[in-house]
């Protein structure tokens, strides 16, 4: 209508915001817990600057054993179910999306949401840091053009830094939509009645089950390893693909529901416990004595020991973590709203504000902790507060976020 006033930018990014939290039935201790997860991820990879386990744009503080013992044992734990986690919602959403939708509408949301952000991040950011990383530490003297366009000419391949996990879970749903076509399936109904979470016992013999699978792979690919063009990090690829099949499972029979708050603590006292016994597993393989990388694959006691650790950190912590969240977090006012709806922005994008702030601070002489405390605070704020910024200032974000 050709007479109806223009709405304000701010005021739609409002509207917007209405529409994405009001919805009927929205889950919000989900919402609650992808804020949380996602807090986690920036402080992991805060973790990894300054002495825990793993790759990163910008390393620093590797100095005294302690540090690298805490953070190190910070990002076990994180690696051992946060992504699995994260799996396993991503799996119940895609579910619940492609019922809603119908297949084609759901693989071009799919393709907006996951691709876009991919390429951009790919093809942009990561080749920026590259170039920082190797003028600053690298010796590199050429200008940026010059290595950017060798960059180009030696591509790598899709989904690095963060961003594998948007590429793997491209894949994942990719191979889940052509499953579903090449078996016939139709719809994704519910079909709970008379059924019942499988018992503790199931659970605990699908996790010894998942370890031993993953002891087996990492005989040929160690933990640390991708597969080339894609980077697909094999040796945790069992655990990500059963949760994402969980996830869809768990929308179809309506796990959530299901669970109860007894059975949930129960769970996240087995996974605290596991994560209190990595320490005892670490000191008897001989990590504290350099020892450690006969925990990342390989026919030794201590890869598998790893491997079966692992599963029931995962186990212990998805289920105790989502039945927690249920039980004590399924509310948000204004703040936790505006969180949730800027959680995936936050994770695309807190890599740079990572690095800037790590090299921002590397002057000061404090210990490794501190720094690495302060850059996960800061870490945290700035990247939901960058996101914000993103989404509702950049011209099609909201599409894309």
């Amino acid at each position: 209508m050709t007479g109806m006033p223009a709405i304000p930018k701010n005021e739609k990014a409002e509207l917007a915001e209405m529409r994405h939290d009001d919805r009927p039935g929205r889950m919000l201790y989900v919402d609650n817990l992808r804020i949380a997860l996602t807090a986690l991820v920036i402080i992991h990879h805060a973790a990894v600057c300054y002495g825990g386990t793993g790759g990163w744009y910008y390393l620093e503080g590797r100095q005294d054993a302690p540090t690298v013992a805490l953070l190190g044992w910070l990002c076990a734990t994180n690696q051992a179910f946060f992504m699995s986690l994260f799996f396993m919602l991503s799996g119940y959403f895609s579910a619940a999306s492609r019922e809603k939708k119908g297949a084609r509408a759901f693989l071009k949301d799919r393709l907006v949401r996951l691709g876009i952000p991919l390429l951009i991040f790919d093809n942009a950011v990561n080749p920026i840091l590259r170039y920082w990383r190797e003028v600053k530490f690298g010796g590199y003297q050429g200008g940026p053009g010059g290595f950017i366009a060798g960059y180009f000419r030696h591509y790598e391949g899709i989904g690095r830094g963060p961003l594998w996990f948007v590429e793997t879970l491209l894949l994942f749903t990719a191979a889940w939509l052509a499953w579903r076509a090449l078996s016939g399936e139709s719809g994704s109904r519910r079909d709970d009645s008379g059924f019942r979470l499988p018992s503790r016992r199931s659970i605990l013999i699908f996790s010894a089950l998942m370890g031993l699978i993953a002891f087996a792979v990492r005989l040929f690919m160690r933990v640390g390893h991708g597969i080339g063009f894609l980077n697909l990090q094999v040796p945790y690829c069992p655990l990500y693909i059963a949760f994402f099949a969980i996830g869809i499972r768990a929308r179809g029979r309506d796990w959530p529901a299901l669970l109860t708050a007894a059975e949930g603590r129960f769970w996240l006292r087995l996974g605290i416990v596991s994560i209190l016994l990595c320490p005892v597993i670490m000191i008897a393989g001989g990590a504290i004595g350099g020892n450690a990388d006969v925990f990342l694959g390989g026919p030794t006691w201590q890869a598998m020991s790893y491997a079966l650790w692992e599963p029931f950190v995962c186990a212990g912590m998805c289920i105790g973590l989502t039945a927690l969240f249920r039980e004590r977090f399924n509310s948000q006012g204004a703040f936790l709203a505006r969180l949730s709806r800027d959680a995936y922005a936050a994770y695309v994008i807190h890599a740079p504000v990572l690095v800037f702030l790590g090299y921002t601070i590397r002057p000061i002489e404090i210990h490794p902790l501190l720094k690495f405390a302060g850059v996960s605070a800061l870490g945290v704020a700035i990247s939901f507060a960058a996101a914000r910024l993103i989404v509702f200032r950049v011209p099609g974000a909201d599409r894309v976020f």
